[in-house]
Parts: C-alpha cells; structure tokens; sequence
C-alpha cells in the first residue's frame, strides 16, 4: 500500500473520530464535560451554526448569562454556554490557561462552524488565544476590551460614585482582602453595580447575580496572571465583530477607536455592561442582525 493510501485512510479515521464527537456534543444531554473539566452547556438546538458563549468574570460564572439566553431564545442557530472549571490549586497559573485554551480548541476541532462570544473577561480571553480563522465563523467581543485601558475607565468611574456607593466599595473591599471567600467576594462584586449598570437598573443587576456561583479563587488568578499575560498577548482576532455598549462606565466602545481597521464595530445605544439589563429589545436585536451578518456569510 502507497503512503498516499495510508495519509488517506489516516484523514477517513480523523474524520469519522470527530463525527463521533460531534455527534455526542450534540446528543440531547445538557452538559458535555471536556477533557479539562470544563463544561458546555446546551441552551437549545437550531440551525447548523453552534454559538458558544463565553462568560465574564472571572470568577463571577456563567449563570448570569445562562438565564437570559434560556429565557429569550433569541437565536436560530446551536446555543451553548461554556462553562469555566473551578480554580483548582493543583495547577500552576499557565497550567489553568492551558487547560482553558486546550478546551476552546478541543470544542472548535469538534464542532463545526462555530461562532464564539466572548463577554467582557471572556472577550479578552478570546483575544490572547491566537484562533486559526479556519476554526470558526466569527468572533464577537461583547461589552469587552483590547486592552487594560477599561481599568482606567474604571478608576474614573469610581471618582464619580456617590459617597455611600465609594465607602460600600471600600468597606467590603476591606472585608475581602481579610477573607478572600465565595461569599464575600459575592458581596463585593454586588457592591460594585455602579461599575456596570445606572442606578435605575441596580435592583435588576442584584437580582441577576443571585444564582451565579462565584468562585474567588478563579477572580484571584485573573488578578495574578491573567491581565498581565493579557497585557503582553492579546491581538484582535480576524473575522471579528465587537459589539459594545456606548456609555458603558469600563468598557465603552471608544476603546475600540484605533481597531476599526481589524474589526467590525457595532455600538449599542445604553450604559450598561450588561446591555440586556438595560434594554433588552435592543440587544436582542442586535445579537439577532448579527446572526444574520453570519449566516449570510456562511451560505448555511
């Protein structure tokens, strides 16, 4: 037998494996555990695009996300979410990108034509991955950033916090430093709605955190590793779109300015971080002329 016979018959086996895989991510169970322990979440079935969300935080779960894309059902095509693993102390730093970054390709070598959202934290993730373009269909970075400039915003925006809001951030800042715990990091990052939402939308803000299963210690390795491995990382990914919020308080789409070139800008006309809180007519229809955008490109 020719070694072009055996390439051949090689490719045949390679294709039939991921058919297999294909076809148990896409069994009617809702979560599929990948080989590092992260999990994607099946939120409904559709066309034959697979959109995969990717949660913010770090460290605030997916939750959050999770509700508002299972109680609207926006989207035509495949909807998952991907859930992060927990922080586990057995792993260096690297170890736990690693293992995030071998998961992502593990789904994108798997599935095919993939659309990857990446929402604030998950956006910047997306950026240091160094995707080959041949594995999805478009990026969209959702209320994220292309660089650590939203710190700054944020530093801004707290000079602007009420007294009350200033000393809340202060005093629960204090408490997790001493007790860097899930509960009161919860607590802070609750502490924190004038960050990501007006005061009109705080209640609808608290009330969509309450389900979400923090992890301090995935937020801590953030701090430590991530921003600055982020720093140094990240690239605007090819066949991208950001889709940001206007007046969002540390991710504006002004970040964006000096990008236009590498991506596709759209900007969407609220404050929040969180757009669906504040309008979520307009986000949906954004996210669903998106879909549009793509399936017209991909012919499916």
């Amino acid at each position: 037998m020719s070694i072009l016979s055996f390439e051949k018959e090689d490719s045949t086996i390679r294709m039939l494996i991921r058919k297999i895989k294909m076809d148990l991510i896409m069994l009617p169970f809702e979560l599929t555990e990948l080989p590092n322990k992260s999990i994607l979440k099946k939120i409904s079935l559709g066309s034959k695009l697979n959109w995969i969300f990717i949660p913010g935080g770090p460290g605030l779960g997916e939750q959050y996300l999770e509700t508002f894309l299972q109680d609207n059902k926006i989207l035509k095509a495949n909807v998952f979410i991907y859930r992060f693993p927990r922080y586990n102390s057995k792993f260096s730093d690297e170890e736990i990108f690693s293992n995030i970054k071998n998961d992502l390709l593990y789904l994108l070598e798997n599935l095919e034509n993939v659309v990857l959202v990446g929402h604030s934290f998950g956006g910047m993730l997306l950026q240091t991955l160094r995707l080959k373009n041949e594995y999805y269909k478009k990026i969209i970075l959702l209320c994220s950033a292309p660089s650590l400039a939203c710190f700054d915003y944020a530093s801004l925006s707290f000079e602007n916090f009420s007294n009350a809001e200033k000393k809340l951030i202060t005093d629960l800042q204090l408490i997790y430093d001493q007790d860097k715990s899930d509960f009161n990091f919860k607590k802070l990052y609750k502490a924190w709605a004038p960050y990501y939402v007006t005061s009109n939308y705080y209640s609808t803000y608290l009330k969509m955190l309450d389900n979400c299963e923090f992890d301090s210690e995935f937020y801590e390795w953030g701090v430590r590793y991530f921003y600055n491995f982020f720093k140094n990382h990240s690239k605007i990914p090819e066949n991208c779109i950001v889709l940001n919020s206007m007046k969002d308080q540390i991710c504006p789409v002004s970040l964006f300015d000096n990008y236009s070139s590498f991506c596709e800008i759209h900007a969407l006309d609220v404050s929040s971080h969180f757009p669906w809180v504040e309008n979520s007519e307009l986000f949906i229809k954004s996210l669903q002329n998106i879909e549009h955008i793509v399936d017209c490109a991909s012919n499916l």
